[in-house]
């Protein structure tokens, strides 16, 4: 986006502890240079608004009480308990630098009353001396030159301090005038960074003739953020004048050295992409996100919750400006379909704390337009499992028990022999379900990855394939000539591969997708007619069912969510050390240490609760009779082929509102994209900047 140059010098821009970069532990006075944390266990850490990415420049700490300090320098990236990371470096009042976490020997000690001096040096190669460096004073005394870490080099590092239980204020100098480093006054060089070096944490998103990033939408998984960049791509293709440029940013992919390219080149204006590969490009100093005034977390419950990518996102979250206000501020969203959870209510509270929270349909909705049923899968009344062909593999967990491999007997009474013929039952029901109930493109939900190759190697066997060598693409087993033709969307397939398998069953190439919750999580297929579940999620995960759900029953159309269940406990394989393999070759042990014995009963019993809770009604989840026919409605509905449909004889009727509406609708929607252009136009700065819109 252009924008005017500016006229007459400019000042090095003020600089104070942000009232919005901080831990929420800690205190900011009014006028942003005194902080305060009274945790007595937790440190709690501030950033200032101003920071230096090359020269030298420093800043001066006292600390006012008996508590501890730790004081540095940081990059937005950084964990605000500094030098916990590799993007922050800091020395303590225990006389120790820390940085990533390793604390050294350096200086001495210092306490309440003593005035502590940071100083960093970004070298020669950056407009500073010597090599890159930090320096601490303690009461004017040097305690000498530390190397700067060489990631830190010619990035953006702001004053950073770090408090438990302590106050402490600080002087950064005034705009244009000299530092504030009264003890060490007489050292070369140390008046502060010019305005030339220096960066606010809201600075406008052009620099140093790069056009760094606007926007940056977060997505958890590869094929999500690879959907939502084919959206912006085509709503983009609209503008011309200026364009704007998007790059995606995932694991893998031809594309990924043309998006490098174009983020080294500084030709980027929304990123969407993964948090690994995102926060990789921010670690190396390649992608400055100092730009930023739109911040997205698409499925945010996924994105925060657990483990997963919490930290990853709150540490690209920081390195987004946060000190900005007005049009300078950063926005930050969060969309999921369940975004009530305990875990993501607490992160939202970090990163958007004066948030407004927009719900839809109420915190407990669920798809209005599915029906529900499930199937059980039991062995003692079907006993089809005994068939040798077509061939059932299973995960292995019963495979060291000699009373269940090969095969359980024809008898089978154990829990473990029950276990493993409902395993090999389930497939062979989805089969005959799918060709009975004319389920022609049909999402079919895996507990593991693993389940998802065994039942692709399943239904290629079907097809005739040689079940030993099991197809890896679409292309062999695609097409109107399979009536099984399948692919996997699973974490362990290449990039490329899993764009062919999606592509191809949203074109109606093949017949099933087999995935996990992982994978499917938000991926769009217009007009789905029919999910399964093979397995369902643990009965605290009751929500994944209907993110599940979700997938059908969109826009108005009808769908159909089919689930078949063991109607004996089953053991799975929930492995305990995080890489290893055990269904590979298991053993006693393995079976012992990395499996659980789940109840689909119990799971149910949750999923009913939360369709119940929805306003679904008792009994929302109809049951299949032995007999494999489908409830009557579902069987009418199958029958006139409405499952990915608008509702019978109900959809002329709608398409004849939706018309209606539409047109009632128009001059509204035609004044509100001119409001919108204009509201983006103030909150981009009040550039001057002239979109253009192709066509109409």
């Amino acid at each position: 986006m252009a924008s005017a140059a500016p006229s007459g010098p400019v000042e090095r821009p003020p600089a104070e502890l942000s009232p919005s970069d901080r831990d929420p532990s800690v205190a900011v006075a009014p006028g942003g240079l005194v902080a305060q944390c009274r945790h007595p266990q937790r440190w709690g850490g501030v950033r200032a608004t101003v920071g230096v990415r090359s020269g030298r420049a420093r800043f001066e700490l006292t600390v006012a009480d008996d508590g501890l300090c730790r004081v540095g320098w940081s990059t937005r990236a950084a964990s605000l308990e500094l030098g916990t990371d590799a993007f922050g470096v800091g020395f303590g009042g225990t006389g120790k630098r820390v940085h990533d976490g390793a604390y050294d020997n350096y200086g001495r000690p210092f306490k309440r009353g003593d005035v502590i001096g940071c100083l960093v040096d970004h070298g020669s190669s950056h407009g500073g001396t010597g090599q890159p460096h930090v320096r601490f004073y303690v009461n004017g005394d040097d305690l000498g030159e530390s190397p700067l870490p060489a990631g830190l080099v010619g990035r953006a590092l702001y004053p950073h301090v770090c408090l438990k239980n302590c106050e402490a204020s600080v002087a950064m100098g005034a705009p244009g005038g000299a530092s504030a480093l009264k003890h060490a006054a007489d050292a070369p060089g140390v008046d502060g960074a010019s305005a030339d070096d220096t960066v606010r944490g809201d600075a406008p998103a052009e620099l140093g003739g790069k056009r760094r990033p606007l926007a940056l939408l977060i997505e958890p998984t590869r094929d999500l953020a690879e959907q939502t960049h084919v959206a912006l791509s085509a709503l983009a293709s609209h503008l011309c004048a200026p364009s704007l440029r998007l790059v995606l940013l995932v694991g893998g992919g031809k594309d990924a050295r043309a998006a490098d390219k174009a983020v080294d080149e500084g030709v980027v204006d929304i990123v969407t992409g993964t948090p690994p590969r995102v926060l990789d490009l921010v670690k190396r100093g390649r992608l400055d996100l100092s730009g930023v005034r739109v911040f997205v977390l698409d499925e945010a419950d996924a994105l925060l919750q657990g483990d997963g990518f919490r930290d990853d996102c709150l540490a690209l979250w920081r390195a987004c400006p946060q000190g900005g206000t007005g049009q300078d501020r950063l926005q930050t969203l969060l969309f999921s379909a369940t975004l009530h959870a305990p875990t993501v209510r607490e992160a939202a509270e970090l990163l958007a704390p004066r948030g407004t929270w927009v719900d839809l349909k109420g915190p407990d909705s669920v798809p209005q337009d599915v029906d529900h049923v499930c199937i059980w899968a039991d062995p003692a009344s079907d006993r089809s499992w005994l068939q040798t062909e077509p061939r059932v593999w299973t995960d292995g967990c019963h495979a060291p028990d000699a009373s269940c491999s090969p095969l359980p007997p024809t008898d089978a009474t154990s829990r473990a022999q029950l276990s493993e013929a409902a395993k090999r039952l389930k497939p062979r029901l989805l089969a005959r379900i799918a060709d009975a109930w004319k389920m022609d493109r049909c999402l079919v939900f895996c507990r593991t990855n693993h389940d998802c190759d065994l039942l692709e190697r399943f239904f290629l066997g079907l097809g005739g394939n040689d079940p030993n060598a099991p197809n890896r693409s679409v292309g062999r087993e695609s097409g109107p000539q399979s009536a099984y033709a399948c692919a996997v969307l699973g974490g362990a397939r290449s990039t490329e591969e899993r764009r062919r398998n999606l592509d191809a069953f949203r074109s109606g190439g093949i017949r099933f997708l087999i995935c996990t919750d992982a994978a499917a999580r938000g991926i769009d297929v217009p007009n789905l007619p029919f999910v399964v579940n093979l397995a369902l999620p643990d009965p605290d995960q009751a929500d994944e069912y209907v993110h599940r759900a979700g997938r059908v029953g969109r826009a108005g159309l009808s769908g159909l969510c089919v689930s078949i269940l063991s109607r004996v406990d089953e053991r799975v394989w929930f492995c305990r050390k995080k890489g290893y393999k055990p269904w590979l070759k298991p053993t006693d042990d393995d079976v012992k240490e990395h499996t659980v014995w789940r109840s689909e009963a119990a799971c149910l019993k949750a999923v009913q609760e939360r369709l119940e809770k929805g306003g679904r009604g008792a009994g929302a989840v109809a049951t299949v009779g032995d007999d494999l026919e489908a409830p009557p409605a579902v069987a009418n509905r199958i029958n006139k082929g409405e499952y990915g449909q608008p509702r019978g004889e109900a959809a002329e009727q709608a398409s004849a509102e939706l018309a209606a509406r539409l047109a009632a609708v128009r001059p509204a929607a035609a004044r509100l994209a001119a409001m919108e252009v204009e509201a983006q136009l103030a909150f981009f700065g009040g550039r001057s900047v002239a979109f253009g819109l192709r066509g109409e």
